[in-house]
């Protein structure tokens, strides 16, 4: 989990540990917590960075919640204290407990953790007013400074991060010009390659209404094909978190404990060539080359 954002990170993740511990078995840590406060920072800042390579939303929100645990380690003030029981902690737990039944990884645990965010925010704002009041005027501009830098470095990231990963595709939103004009995504300004995909998606569900299939189960990502049209789901989810061998095992347990499920047509993409085929040999389907796309039906 903590390889999330590459090797570095688990580096980043060490040096966090024994400034923690360091921290922890020191006895006169509030004469130095300036010093402890701004080397968590900085390893924040470099975990934040690590993290943005990844272009994952929920992992950029994670960083601070790191840097949130030292406040409470170094501050004096009850109210940190309540934010960390209340707020920081209960999140900590729920995302650990998400972690624990889910086979996503970081990304289940990231994202829970965007609750203990609520408090680690005002946390470290805390933090940050209660470091000035000790300082003189310089070092009150500094601290402050460096608080904004980090907000406006976060907002500024998950921007980046939310344009990029979710609204502009083939890298520029310039390249969305071609508008989806039928089917669930009517309306759609997209990019060709998007737009070229959703026809291929739409030619491969017209070539499976011949066949008149009462279930169907889509063998791939696109999540919206099920809503497309009115048959009845032969899935354990519209989204099948990859289509790989995996795959294949998960529907083999879900069909052993519902037989009934078992799909009368299989729709999937052409590069998902060698899941197919292990589908068609665990199950007992034919395959059928439509170019473009595939098309599983039972034997016989």
């Amino acid at each position: 989990m903590v390889l999330a954002g590459g090797l570095s990170s688990l580096l980043i993740y060490g040096l966090f540990l024994v400034l923690f511990l360091v921290c922890l078995a020191d006895k006169g840590r509030a004469a130095r917590r300036v010093g402890y406060f701004a080397c968590t920072l900085a390893l924040t800042a470099l975990l934040m960075l690590d993290m943005a390579r990844v272009n994952y939303i929920n992992h950029l929100m994670w960083a601070l919640n790191a840097s949130a645990l030292f406040a409470f380690l170094l501050s004096e003030r009850e109210d940190i204290g309540r934010l960390f029981v209340y707020l920081w902690l209960p999140g900590m737990i729920f995302a650990f407990c998400q972690q624990l039944c889910s086979n996503d990884n970081f990304y289940t645990f990231s994202g829970c953790a965007v609750v203990s965010l609520t408090g680690s925010l005002p946390m470290l704002l805390l933090f940050t007013e209660e470091l000035c009041r000790e300082g003189g005027r310089v070092r009150r501009a500094l601290l402050r400074s460096i608080a904004a830098a980090f907000v406006i470095f976060q907002l500024a990231t998950l921007c980046l991060c939310r344009i990029n990963m979710v609204f502009w595709e083939d890298g520029n939103i310039s390249a969305q010009r071609f508008m989806i004009d039928e089917g669930v995504q009517k309306g759609l300004v997209v990019s060709q390659t998007e737009y070229e995909r959703y026809e291929k998606h739409m030619r491969a569900l017209e070539a499976l209404d011949a066949y008149g299939a009462g279930k169907r189960l889509y063998l791939t990502e696109t999540t919206w094909l099920y809503l497309a049209r009115n048959f009845e789901f032969a899935s354990f989810s519209a989204w099948p978190s990859g289509v790989n061998e995996k795959t294949v095992e998960r529907l083999a347990l879900y069909y052993e404990h519902n037989p009934d499920k078992l799909p009368d047509a299989v729709y999937a993409e052409s590069p998902d060539r060698p899941t197919a085929e292990l589908f068609c040999a665990r199950f007992g389907y034919t395959l059928t080359d439509w170019r473009d796309f595939l098309i599983l039906l039972p034997e016989g």
